[in-house]
Formats: C-alpha cells, structure tokens, sequence
C-alpha cells in the first residue's frame, strides 16, 4: 500500500491505495494536501488524483477520483474543493494551470524566471521544478524551485505579485547535455534546494535542503532531507529560520495546536516526532 494514515488519538494505522493503474490505485503518491477534512493525493505518472474522507470510525475512505487534463503535471496543489492550481506540462509556454473540482483546464497563465543562458534555452518546469503552498482561502499561493532558491508569490486572480531569491543567491546556467536523439537540460550549479512548503493565512515556511549535485555521485536519503526551515510573511519578508535536530525527509505543522510534526532520519531509522512550537523552536532565529 502506497498511504498510511496514522491516528494519534488511538495509535491505529490505516493502510490504503495499492500500488497500480486501476480504480482506487496510483503508481506513486505525491503531494499530500488536505482540503476541509479531505486528503488529496496526487500521482504524477496517471494524472491522477484520489480523494479521501473521513468515515465515521476514524479511518477514511475513497470519495472521488479522477484524472487531470493536464498530463504530466510535476506538482499539483488544490485551492480548494472547486480550484486547483498545477504546473503545466514540459514544453508548455505557461508555467502555470488553473483547473476545476474536476480536473478540467480552466486557464493557463504566468511566466517563468529568469536565467543566465536563457536567450539559448527556453525556460520550462523541468528546469523550474518547483512544490506549491497557498493559503486557507486558496487566494494566494507561493513556489519555490527544487533546484535552484527562488520563490514565487501569486494572487489567484491578479497574477505574478513578487519574486525573490534564498540564501544561496544561485545564478543559474543551463546546460544541455545529449542523451541518444534528444537531449537533457541540466542547471548548474546543480542543487536540491527545497521541499517540502507549508502555508497558513499569516505566513509559509519553506524546508531547506541545500545540497549540491556533483556529477558521479548517487544521492543518499539524508542529502534530500531538510536541515533548516526558513518561514516567511506573504509579502516575502523573512520571519524566522530554524535547524532541525534530525534531518527530515517531511515536516507540517497543526497551526491550531502549534505543533510541528517531522518525519525524521535518526540515523538508518524513521521516526516521527513532535515539536511544542510554543516552548521549542530548535535554533530559531
């Protein structure tokens, strides 16, 4: 099973979406969201996306799925119950795709940045690859690049509102490299920057990697975790920055509790732990 769902009150785990291309199945699970008490899942192969809600004895159960217009999407993240924002596919011109409840297309819009070669190579979301927050409302929402340290703030309906670099102030240099009869872009310098992204109404917090690529070398789990989150307001003033005891391979946050939950690698092991952010912000700056 691809989703296990862990209940804190009662210490039961629910075990759910096998792994396939048939009704209530995915390939691989991606993007977690919930929306009211719904969870969204999201599988980038299929184009799919499952819905589930809560039964009446605490487990959850399968209400809807359905596939998205917008094939290949590498990231996608419901406004709400009726919108949905994505990134268009590779080679699309618009970095961005609004679609409804349903998965249908209701717009494309927005640009992509900026950078050094980029009058020799057309910029798409494979060079961008990015993971979406927003806020409660689905108003607003932000990017940030999983290869390089750029966000990018939104309003739904008025367009691009800022964008702005991290800490590595990367300039970025794409280079293709010929692989059979096409190629592959590749940007240099070559980083695993960010993931994942977390919002509430006042501010998004935004997990740091940080780990640069070098040719030849395989990646180990503990080089895609999370060592730090920076959190930010929605106008992109920095609030805060944080190191996190454990690396962490995924982090959210109960805003009403004031709780944050990482999933952590001690060593060889995965574990979940908690933090009281009311008593505890580990090297908050």
């Amino acid at each position: 099973m691809l989703i296990s769902i862990i209940d804190l009150k009662n210490n039961k785990t629910q075990e759910l979406i096998p792994r396939g291309r048939g009704p209530g199945e995915m390939l691989v699970s991606r993007g977690v969201t919930i929306v009211d008490r719904d969870i969204y899942l999201y599988c980038v192969q299929l184009s799919k996306v499952i819905i589930l809600t809560p039964a009446g004895d605490r487990s959850f159960c399968i209400t809807n799925e359905f596939f998205i217009d917008e094939k290949q999407s590498g990231c996608l993240h419901p406004l709400s119950r009726d919108r949905t924002v994505c990134l268009s596919a590779v080679g699309d011109e618009n970095r961005f795709t609004l679609l409804n409840g349903n998965g249908r297309i209701l717009e494309k819009f927005g640009g992509y940045p900026q950078f050094l070669n980029d009058d020799e190579i057309k910029a798409n979301n494979d060079i961008f690859q990015s993971v979406i927050a927003s806020t409660p409302d689905g108003e607003r929402f932000v990017t940030v690049c999983s290869k390089t340290d750029l966000f990018e703030l939104y309003d739904v309906d008025a367009g691009l509102q800022s964008r702005f670099q991290g800490p590595l102030g990367l300039k970025l240099f794409v280079e293709a490299t010929s692989m059979g009869s096409g190629y592959m872009l590749r940007p240099e310098p070559h980083y695993k920057t960010y993931r994942p992204l977390i919002a509430n109404k006042d501010e998004f917090w935004a997990g740091f990697i940080g780990h640069r690529i070098e040719r030849g070398k395989g990646l180990t789990l503990a080089d895609q975790c999370t060592k730090k989150i920076f959190c930010f307001d929605w106008e992109g003033k920095p609030l805060r920055m944080f190191s996190l005891e454990f690396p962490a391979v995924y982090f959210d946050v109960d805003w009403n509790e004031k709780s944050l939950y990482a999933l952590e690698l001690h060593e060889n092991d995965l574990v979940i732990t908690t933090y009281d952010l009311d008593n505890y912000l580990p090297d908050s700056k």
